[in-house]
């Protein structure tokens, strides 16, 4: 079973399997880079509508956050 604690990890394989930085995820997600930091470390839980902007910028959907939230219990 898939825990959302694996949020944040999930988004940073997401992240570098579309071999971006931060920055870049940032700056086409249209938030900051701090907080797609304190996304990826699960400091903080993005809201709906950052998730989906993100997913868009990764050109991700949420089959493959899923797969990725896999992943990344996997690795856990």
């Amino acid at each position: 079973m898939v825990e959302l604690a694996q949020l944040g990890p999930a988004l940073r394989l997401l992240r570098q399997y579309s071999r971006l930085k931060q920055e870049e995820l940032a700056q086409r997600a249209g938030i900051t880079r701090a907080m797609v930091s304190a996304f990826e470390r699960s400091h903080r839980l993005p809201a709906v509508r950052s998730l989906v902007a993100i997913l868009n910028a990764l050109d991700a959907n949420f089959g493959k956050l899923h797969r990725a939230l896999e992943d990344a219990e996997r690795r856990s």
